[in-house]
C-alpha cells in the first residue's frame, strides 16, 4: 500500500505500521530462552525508532506549515529551498530504513540478531527485505528532494525553536547509529531485571 501512495504523511502512516511489524518480530521471539535479550533489543529499537519517527514527522509537518502541501510531488527542489530541512528528512528516512550510521541501523541490527538467536531466521529475511522494499519508497520522497527544480524558487527557513528541536533530534539519532552499544547494554540490564523479577 505504502508504495502506491503519493502523500507524504500517509507514506508514513503506513511506514509506522511496517514498524510495529518488526517490533511484533520481537515479541513473538520473547518467550524463547533468550527472551531477555529480545525484550532488551525490542526496547532499543523502540528507543531509536521513536526518535527517528519524530525527527521526520517534525520536519515534515515544518514543510507543511511554510507550504500547505503534502503530496510527494510537492518536495520537488527542497534541497535548493531547505537544505537543512531536506538533509533531516533524506536522514531520518535512511534511519527508517535501515541504513548504516543511522539509529534505524544500530537498532534493527540488534533486533535482527536478537530475533535470529531465538532461532526465527526466517522472520529476519521477512524483515530484510521489507527494509529494502521501505527504501525503495523512501527514495521517491528523496528523489524528489534533490533531482527536480524546486517549484517556487525562494529560500525559506524555519523557527530557531524548529531548528533546536529538530537538530537535537537529528544528533540524537546519530549518535545512536554510531554509539548506540551503551544504549542497548543498560535496556539488556532493564529487560534482565524484569524477567528475573517476574
Amino acid at each position: 500500500i505504502a508504495l502506491q501512495q503519493h502523500n507524504v504523511k500517509r507514506l508514513l502512516a503506513y511506514s509506522s505500521i511496517a514498524q510495529v511489524g518488526y517490533m511484533l518480530m520481537a515479541v513473538t521471539a520473547l518467550s524463547e530462552a533468550k527472551g531477555s535479550e529480545t525484550a532488551g533489543a525490542l526496547l532499543v529499537h523502540l528507543g531509536g525508532y521513536l526518535v527517528t519517527n519524530l525527527v521526520v514527522f517534525m520536519a515534515v509537518t515544518h514543510f507543511y506549515n511554510r507550504t500547505k502541501k503534502e503530496e510527494i510531488s510537492d518536495f520537488k527542489g527542497l534541497a535548493q529551498t531547505n537544505p537543512y530541512l531536506a538533509l533531516v528528512i533524506t536522514a531520518g528516512l535512511f534511519s527508517l530504513a535501515g541504513m548504516p550510521l543511522l539509529a534505524g541501523f544500530f537498532t534493527k541490527f540488534i533486533l535482527f540478531q536478537a530475533v535470529a538467536d531465538a532461532d526465527y531466521l526466517w522472520l529476519v529475511v521477512v524483515g530484510v527485505v521489507a527494509s529494502t522494499v521501505s527504501l525503495f519508497y523512501y527514495l521517491q520522497v528523496i528523489k524528489q528532494m534533490y533531482l527536480y527544480e524546486p517549484l517556487e524558487d525562494v529560500r525559506w527557513r524555519i523557527s530557531p525553536t524548529g531548528y533546536l528541536v529538530t537538530g537535537a533530534l537529528f544528533v540524537t539519532m546519530v549518535v545512536l547509529g554510531l554509539w548506540g552499544t551503551p544504549l542497548y547494554k543498560v535496556a539488556d540490564a532493564a529487560a534482565k531485571a524484569l524477567f528475573i523479577a517476574s
